[in-house]
Order: structure tokens, then sequence, then C-alpha cells
């Protein structure tokens, strides 16, 4: 068979491959990550990339014919792994009492440094923290993009991949990404490799079958169950996780086939367990999750928003990097406003930019109740709305909200209100029976509530009654991690919560469809949602 040459910039990795290999699958064989929200259908663009004196294409169509150097320019690329110091512990009371995860029980001593890992896999993003199990203290946290996007960024396709594939693709990207953020924490705080105890992985259902490299497939076949809903304590080599000591890893037990082990520590981190207060939990996500209930009872559903919210399938999306717009604001004159992440001038819309573009332009009468916009700029290829113009766009560029942005947006709200709506139809309640509404997520921990409720993304409820967690799902990991009674509870929560299938209720694809509309086609749901009509 005919190969040819093909070398991958920066990186400077060369690979021999058959001739008429698409650049992206070469790109996995030499294990080089391109972005590649769609999976290899040609329908995102966001796995482009540039051939040397041809410009650029796609890397999941073209084609290698003939020896080639490509070059994957910084928006095709996963983000680059970040380290930041972290805040003291919440509670340094507790820590003369820990009895974490990983250490040996038959004695009090236990002498040296002692690290353990607290992890969320997200399906765009992993978050960890490195703790001191001696303390409890998060001595570092870090951030890095999730590496299985080169397999699409829903969920779905990547369990379609595993099925054509086999599991080890899937498997081998997290671990890797894994094995990084251990390496740059380590270093970061100039400890010692040994010295690494146990992991805690908290992830959706999926994540923690790719990660043990179980079959995906029954997820997404009725009835939707888990091959394995809590996952054996097993050694981190046997995961493919190469470190000196060989550390126990722990993957919080799921709930469902669509609701996870992020939920579950997501339940635990909130005390949602043993709260007598009736509360609303909404994990924001590509695979959204709703949890309703109190300490004597809760269910739980997953909507499938898709990957809108982490900026994925967006023309001007961005992860929440540094120059993602993050928030906006429309002044009465029509002057639009942008904050970008850490000030940096702006690349791309991030989710939470994209709901509070969405929700300000809206505000603004920019767009009518369908989501339409009413006045396109001239200037775009297709409808739409610009947001920042050329001269000030790092992309040297306009950054632009287009039309089929914004009807993705609403798509994935409508799928995480009417999942909230079914919820709370099961139970028998509404909206005002509810005494605390948490919305959690990484996303959720910047995300503007007027905008939320405007956009009918939440419900709206009483503004002193809605919280922003941030990622319970890192929080409840690392509570499991320094506490072996906090992981019993965990695995308490998984089994006693009841989860509910909305593709089997009825009536979610009518409040579905009623939800398509800015806020809703039901004003009365959302009586304190500022619209144009309401101003005038």
């Amino acid at each position: 068979m005919t190969e040819v040459r093909v070398t991958f910039l920066p990186e400077n990795r060369t690979i021999d491959v058959p001739v008429g290999t698409t650049i992206a699958d070469a790109a996995r064989r030499a294990g080089v990550a391109i972005i590649a929200p769609c999976a290899g259908a040609g329908t995102c663009g966001r796995c482009r990339v540039l051939l040397a004196d041809r410009g650029s294409v796609l890397a999941c169509q073209h084609r290698i014919e003939e020896d080639v150097t490509v070059e994957i320019p910084a928006p095709s690329r996963p983000g680059s792994l970040t380290v930041h110091l972290s805040s003291a512990p919440e509670d340094p009371s507790t820590t003369d009492a820990l009895a974490p995860l990983g250490r040996e029980q038959d004695g009090d001593a236990w002498g040296g440094d002692h690290y353990g890992l607290a992890l969320d896999i997200g399906s765009s993003t992993l978050a960890a923290e490195l703790v001191d199990l001696t303390t409890g203290r998060v001595l570092l946290c870090a951030g890095r993009a999730n590496s299985q996007a080169a397999f699409g960024a829903e969920v779905t396709r990547r369990i379609e991949h595993v099925e054509d594939h086999g599991p080890d693709d899937l498997a081998d990207a997290v671990t890797s990404d894994i094995g990084a953020l251990l390496a740059e924490l380590i270093r970061a705080c100039e400890g010692d490799d040994g010295s690494l105890d146990a992991i805690v992985v908290a992830g959706n259902t999926a994540m923690g079958h790719f990660l043990h490299r179980y079959d995906p497939s029954c997820i997404r076949r009725p009835p939707h169950c888990p091959l394995v809903a809590a996952p054996p304590v097993v050694q981190a080599r046997a995961l493919g996780i190469e470190w000196p000591t060989d550390p126990q890893v722990y993957t919080v037990p799921s709930i469902g086939g669509w609701v996870g082990g992020d939920i579950t520590a997501g339940i635990l981190a909130t005390n949602l367990h043993k709260s007598d207060a009736l509360t609303m939990m909404i994990d924001i996500g590509t695979n959204g999750e709703i949890v309703l209930g109190n300490g004597e009872w809760m269910v739980a559903c997953a909507a499938s928003a898709g990957p809108a919210f982490e900026g994925c399938g967006i023309s001007c999306g961005a992860s929440a990097t540094p120059g993602a717009i993050d928030r906006l604001a429309v002044s009465e004159d029509g002057t639009i406003a942008w904050h970008t992440i850490d000030g940096a001038p702006p690349h791309g819309v991030c989710g939470s930019g994209l709901v509070s573009a969405v929700a300000s332009l809206f505000r603004a009468g920019r767009l009518d109740r369908a989501g339409q916009v009413l006045a396109p700029d001239l200037s775009l290829d297709e409808p739409g709305i610009v947001l920042v113009p050329a001269a000030a766009s790092a992309a040297h560029r306009p950054i632009a909200l287009l039309q089929r942005d914004i009807d993705s947006a609403i798509l994935a709200k409508a799928a995480l209100f009417a999942g909230a709506q079914s919820l709370l139809q099961a139970a028998d309640l509404a909206v005002g029976d509810i005494d605390r509404l948490i919305v959690c997520g990484g996303f959720g921990s910047v995300l503007d509530m007027e905008d939320a409720v405007t956009l009918g993304l939440i419900p709206d409820a009483p503004r002193e009654k809605i919280s922003f967690a941030g990622n319970t799902a890192l929080r409840g990991a690392r509570t499991a991690l320094l506490d072996r009674a906090a992981w019993d509870e965990a695995r308490g929560i998984a089994a006693k919560t009841g989860c509910i299938e909305l593709i089997d209720d009825p009536d979610y694809f009518e409040r579905f469809m009623s939800a398509r509309f800015l806020p809703h086609t039901d004003l009365s749901l959302f009586p304190s949602a500022p619209t144009p009509a309401r101003r005038s």
C-alpha cells in the first residue's frame, strides 16, 4: 500500500499513513489533537488547518494524496493547560478529623507528604484539584480541554465512535489528559511524584465508561441503563494512567444512563440529600441534568441541551479561555459593549456570553420573541448581528452572532426548561413550591441571573431563592476524597435517587416546543422577565 508522510506543526510530529487518509485520521494516529465537534461530518468547520502553499482545509474532509506539512492553528486546537493557586479550604476546622481515601486505616502514623486528586471529567473540559490529604488544603487547581473533542462535541457521537472503533481512542485521550494535569500540578507545587495516593473522578455516565473502557452503547439505547453504574475501585495503571505510586481511582457512581456521577457529586456538595428545603438543582452543560427533591426523596432527569452552552456548534463559539466574551450589554442607542475573560482582546463567545448576548439583544429589541433577528447587519453573508468589529477582534475579523447561533441557544434552553417542567409535573409541584433553585456547573459560576431568566433558561423563581454554586461536581469529588464517610454517602445518593427518561414523558415534546420562544410562549411563567413589549 502506498504511503505518504505528514508532518504536524507546531508539534513537529511526523507520521506515515496510507494515501487517501484524512488529515483528521492522520492526526489521531500521530497523537495530535484537533477539535472536531461534529465528529468528522464536515458541518461545524472547527477543524480547519493550514497546508503549506495551499491555504486552509477541513481536516475531517481533506484526504492526503502526497507528502504534506499541516499547521494546526490555535482555534482548531484543544485549550491549553492552566494552573493557578487555589483559595484556602472551605472549612479548615474539619481538617483534624480527616479520613481520606487512599490512607491506611491501621494506625494514626502517616508521615511525609500525601496528595489526592479530585477530578471532574466534563464533556468539554477537565477540572482538577490537588489536595493535601494530611491537612485537607487545596494546593492547586487546573483545567484542561477534554481531548475527546476530537471525536465529537456530543457524547452520542463519541459513543458511536467507540461502537465503530473500540474503546481505546476515547480512553487514551482522557487518560493522557489526566496524566498531563497530574504532571503539571505536581511540578507546580514542587511535590514528590510518589506521594499521590488517591484519585476521585466525577463525570457523566459516558465519561465513566470511556475511562474504564466499558461498552457505552447501552447508554444511548432504550432503556438507557449504564453497563456499570458504580465502577469498582481500581489502580491507576489499570486504566492507563501512569504514575509512580499507582494511586487508587474511585469513580463516583452514576444515577442513570444520562445522569452521572457528576450529579451524584453535586448533590453531595450542596447537601441536597440532607436538606428539608425543596430544592431544584440544574447543571447546565452539553447534557443538562436537573434534580428535584430534599432529604426525603430525590428524582432526576437529563435534557440533551447540545454543546451550544459549551461554545461548540456556534459560529463564533469559544471555550472559556482568556479573550472569550462572557458578558455583553446593549445600550439604549444600540451600542454593544462586551466583557472578556481576563480582559484579553475578544476572539469568540463562550457559553455564558452566548446567554448574555441573546438575552441582551432581545431586551434591546434586536430580536423578536421567536429569536429572529429584526435588523440583520448587511455586512454579513447570512442573517446575524456583529458583536465586535474586525478592528477590535483578536481574530482580525468581525465576531458575529448569526441567526443559526441564536436558534441553537434557544433549542438548548428549551430542552433544559422543558426538563425542569417535566420534573415538577412528575412530582405534582409548581415553581412556587421550590425553596431553593441551585444553578451549578463551571458555566453556572459566571452566569448572570437576569440573563438566564430573560432567556427562559431557568424558572422565574424569586431571586432570593436562586443561587449559583459553581463546579459542584469537583467540590463533591473533593469532599469524597477527604472523607470515607462522604464517599459512602455518595454511593447512597446514587442508589436512592430516582431517574425519569424524558423520552417516556408524553408531554415533554409539547413543553419543549412551547419553550422555543423568548422567554416562553406562556409569559405567565415568566412574570418578572423583562421584554421589549413589557417596557413599552
